[in-house]
């Protein structure tokens, strides 16, 4: 018994000290490696962006006060999700942001996260476990602030160094949000989860925390995308549009009117179909100048390049687009396969859809290369596009859009929310949890449309390039030893 006990003390000592090391080490020591680069960036002083640590720490000290309370009607596991979510969030925002003040606002943000996980509720947890040895067990998990600072300073400081600072902000929100996340949902896995059977125990797991993540920056994504479709056709200020978008998808989700979403999503085809006709439309009427595309993209500024910016890296950006959607679509897709009434359904289903998606993706991407130099300054070309066509195919395709913003980020949100709660989960706490997610990806969503697909897509889609070689590897490998136990017999 005393050995059992003795372990159970060491995990959650152990457990405390990778928090400590994830909300103050990682999220704050090491912020002294962006202040240069993020200063040189924008043009600004270093006592300017020093602003910005300096508010980190006052929500540091404001969130403390939120947390006994909190306390009382949550379990603790729950603030760390917040806490993981807004670290993470908050992080990513940073890397969009283009003025000191975003960065402000933000590192406050982030202080009152990291308080949530951080020295509080760690000393309330030391103290409700150790008495004997409570100064040992402080020691030790209070030292991980400093550990965690001096180990990944270097490696974010290299980063920053061959990817840039942006880049580097957005490494470092998943590896705060995969902390949160293997905190959190520590209990065991079942035997037939589709991450950890094709991908392995350590990359699986990483996947099936960084997934639901995915959704929340897909979900970012949306909202932003609502605002630039707005504000690209109705003239509507941007910001305004997020906020509608965000009424909409989260008083649908609360008053679980599925149904809807089932509706609208049926209307899912039309999309494609219209995207076909754009594409052909304009390749027909106005193709533009194809002798120039290249040059017209390497001499654009300020623009993301998940795989680069000339035609050489065609094949990657084309992989790219594939894999991010298989990071994506993989809790669907096993959906799908459980929902099937035979084997032929999901074959049918996946190769109409890919063949659907490619070929109007195909066709979008040559009537666009033909305008680049113009389709570069737009946050939504392919309405841009449209409405050079005609006005009536602009607003129709700008409402198809907008159905379909909402038909995608509805169900991100609630893959979030029941990704990191349980089936008996109080609907109170669920509900609040879905308004917390709302609210990050309202703040999140205010930075520019085109900078997020330019990052967020590419990022996760490398990922996806290592899922797909191992799926291909494991049916490889599964279809073999079929055969060799088909020929033994």
């Amino acid at each position: 018994m005393k050995t059992q006990s003795k372990k159970k003390h060491l995990i959650v000592a152990g457990i405390a000290a990778l928090l400590m090391a994830s909300s103050l080490g990682l999220n704050i020591n090491t912020i002294g490696v962006f202040l240069q680069p993020m200063a040189s960036s924008l043009n600004v002083s270093m006592g300017a962006m020093s602003t910005h640590s300096m508010l980190i720490s006052i929500g540091l000290a404001c969130g403390a006060f939120i947390v006994p309370p909190a306390l009382n009607y949550f379990n603790i596991r729950w603030l760390v999700l917040v806490s993981a979510l807004g670290l993470a969030a908050t992080t990513v925002g940073m890397s969009f942001s283009t003025q000191v003040w975003m960065f402000n606002v933000l590192g406050f943000i982030r202080g009152v996260a990291a308080s949530l996980s951080a020295i509080v509720p760690l000393q309330l947890l030391i103290n409700n476990w150790f008495i004997a040895k409570h100064g040992l067990a402080t020691s030790f998990v209070f030292s991980f602030s400093g550990v965690a600072g001096a180990l990944f300073s270097p490696i974010l400081a290299s980063i920053v160094e061959n990817q840039g600072w942006r880049m580097a902000l957005v490494i470092k929100a998943g590896i705060l949000v995969n902390y949160g996340y293997s905190h959190l949902k520590n209990q065991d896995r079942k035997t037939n989860n589709p991450y950890t059977y094709y991908l392995g125990k350590y990359f699986g797991k990483f996947m099936q925390w960084y997934t639901p993540f995915f959704a929340f920056l897909i979900n970012i994504v949306m909202i932003s995308g609502a605002g630039a479709t707005m504000n690209q056709y109705f003239g509507l200020d941007s910001r305004v549009g997020t906020v509608l978008m965000t009424i909409f998808v989260t008083a649908t989700a609360l008053l679980g009117l599925s149904k809807l979403i089932d509706i609208i999503s049926l209307l899912g085809p039309l999309t494609v179909v219209f995207s076909l006709l754009i594409a052909i439309l304009t390749l027909v009427q106005n193709p533009g100048n194809f002798l120039q595309a290249e040059q017209a993209i390497q001499a654009t500024e300020n623009v993301p390049f998940g795989a680069g910016n000339n035609m050489a890296f065609w094949l990657l950006g084309g992989i790219l687009f594939v894999a991010y959607n298989i990071v994506a679509g993989v809790p669907f897709i096993t959906n799908l396969r459980l929902e099937a009434q035979n084997k032929k359904q999901p074959w049918i289903s996946g190769i109409m859809g890919g063949v659907g998606l490619m070929s109007g993706a195909l066709l979008l991407n040559v009537a666009m290369l033909g305008h680049v130099d113009t389709l570069v300054n737009v946050e939504v070309p392919v309405l841009y596009l449209a409405q050079q066509i005609s006005p009536v195919l602009g607003l129709i395709f700008a409402f198809i859009l907008l159905e379909e913003i909402f038909s995608t980020s509805a169900p991100m949100l609630w893959t979030v929310v029941d990704s990191v709660t349980k089936q008996d989960t109080k609907k109170s706490v669920k509900q609040g949890i879905l308004i917390a997610v709302s609210l990050l990806s309202l703040i999140g969503a205010q930075l520019p449309f085109g900078t997020l697909v330019g990052i967020v897509y590419p990022f996760t889609g490398y990922f996806g390039i290592v899922m797909l070689v191992l799926f291909i590897g494991r049916e490889v490998w599964e279809n073999r030893k079929q055969r060799a136990v088909e020929e033994g017999d």
